[in-house]
């Protein structure tokens, strides 16, 4: 069930509404649990003035997945806005292009071969 948080502007959480039903109603609480994903939580907290001094202190929200791939040639024809390698070790840096909606960086991991 999706629910809407009962709140006035400036101050604490008051209930929930609900959201999807005939009717609209809301459910008054002493205590309201607010939950998101692993990447919104803090700016939850952040909007509802919950900021403790470690808060964001160790906060990346820059998403990393790690996976052995193969690339396209295209991606690895080293044009103008291709992939950029800084020399000695084997790390390709893929850049974000507008017809390319991502960004990337390929390691060498422990000397082995480039993933």
């Amino acid at each position: 069930m999706r629910q809407r948080v009962a709140a006035e502007f400036d101050a604490p959480a008051s209930g929930t509404e609900p959201v999807g039903f005939m009717r609209r109603y809301t459910v008054h609480a002493r205590r309201v649990v607010v939950t998101a994903d692993s990447l919104r939580t803090p700016q939850l907290l952040y909007a509802f003035g919950i900021r403790p001094c470690a808060f964001g202190r160790y906060f990346n929200e820059h998403f990393q997945m790690f996976a052995p791939i193969v690339l396209d040639d295209v991606l690895t024809d080293g044009g103008a806005d291709g992939p950029v390698t800084d020399g000695d070790s084997a790390t390709v840096r893929v850049p974000f292009r507008d017809d390319r909606q991502f960004q990337g960086q390929l390691l060498s991991l422990m000397g082995g071969p480039l993933i």
